[in-house]
């Protein structure tokens, strides 16, 4: 499944008449910096609108500028969320910005670590773009799609035997300290082993490390069966790099805890297993310690790899270029920005809901 149905939807649905037949490039301006760096990576000044692989977007009639000069003659201006300059300064610029113009509010992190109010910026943007499925554009970390026939014959993976190799059962890699998923890794500590490695090892008192980007670190990991892939925020499709990248990258079954639904929309369908499809904290052990004594049942959590692989998303920079070159969609703006990602109407109700339910598990 490569899932970019929202942007394809909107951005390619009235059929290539719609396009623009102007000459003149769409003009994209990244106006803040990206974690405080320019350009963004994977952005240089000479981007010339191709996908993460090199491949041609199907519509390249846009170039990029950092120069803020290029303010009131740019198609689409880009604002990273944590990144954004003051109200003051976007009431500011707001004086130069054109009808034709397209601001963009874009984000990775969750409302619960904005770090502002997001009503404050009500009125200034016209698109999202963020890892929710009702962004304009919608930017996961990874994706998923089906193996084309010739790799299913080359997969070398049909009847490997993951378990084989694994000596350790349960690792959890945390570096930000947080009360609920804190809370729910000591309780299940009672019942199996859980080694926790980064920032936040010294507080279930570990001493054994792992460090980052380390052969040594990655040849620790793929011992393990199951890796805690809980995320810091329990926000709708909230699915980060902690399910997508070291469970996969290490071959190890993740366990999820999260605000996502973990449908086949966002996630890999077989791939993981479900905090909350447990009535305990116990029945969860007692599974985990099933599939390590079964290696029939611990192996079918990666049949999925048979029919599919993790791929990155279809690059939004192509989306955002057809989008500027499609005359057919209609203008809008985000009047109450909070109502779309606002922490108390969206990550701190599903939290409360978690939480009920965790203490119910224990």
């Amino acid at each position: 499944m490569s899932d970019q149905r929202i942007a394809t939807k909107l951005f390619f649905s009235s059929g290539p008449q719609t396009l623009r037949r102007r000459n003149a490039l769409k003009l994209v301006l990244f106006y803040t910096t990206l974690f405080g760096e320019r350009p963004w990576r994977g952005l240089s000044n000479d981007y010339n609108f191709t996908n993460w692989n090199r491949i041609p977007c199907a519509v390249q009639a846009c170039r990029i500028s950092y120069n803020r000069k290029d303010l009131n003659r740019s198609d689409a201006v880009i604002f990273h969320g944590r990144d954004l300059p003051s109200v003051s300064h976007m009431k500011r610029i707001m004086k130069f910005k054109t009808p034709h113009q397209r601001w963009v509010y874009f984000t990775h992190e969750s409302p619960q670590f904005t770090f502002y109010e997001p009503w404050l910026y009500n009125g200034f943007f016209n698109w999202t773009m963020s890892y929710r499925r009702d962004s304009d554009f919608f930017v996961p970390y990874r994706t998923y799609t089906q193996l084309q026939p010739d790799e299913i014959e080359n997969e070398e993976t049909q009847d490997r035997n993951y378990a084989s190799s694994k000596d350790r059962l349960v690792v959890w890699v945390v570096s930000h300290c947080q009360g609920l998923r804190e809370e729910f890794v000591k309780k299940l500590m009672k019942y199996v082993k859980v080694d926790v490695f980064g920032w936040c090892s010294k507080r279930f008192n570990q001493t054994e490390t792992c460090p980052r980007q380390s052969s040594a670190c990655d040849d620790t990991l793929k011992r393990y069966k199951f890796i805690l892939a809980f995320e810091n925020s329990y926000c709708s499709d909230y699915v980060t790099e902690k399910y997508w990248y070291m469970p996969f990258d290490h071959d190890i079954v993740p366990v999820v805890f999260g605000g996502a639904s973990y449908d086949q929309k966002i996630a890999i369908p077989g791939s993981f297993i479900n905090v909350l499809d447990f009535a305990s904290i116990k029945t969860l052990a007692d599974y985990l310690l099933f599939l390590d004594r079964n290696e029939n049942a611990y192996n079918e959590y990666f049949s999925w790899r048979k029919r599919y692989k993790p791929v990155l998303p279809e690059s939004w920079t192509c989306h955002m270029c057809a989008a500027l070159n499609n005359i057919s969609i209609p203008s809008k703006v985000y009047k109450n920005l909070e109502d779309f990602w606002g922490e108390r109407s969206d990550c701190a109700t599903k939290e409360r809901r978690i939480r009920k339910l965790v203490e119910k598990m224990d």
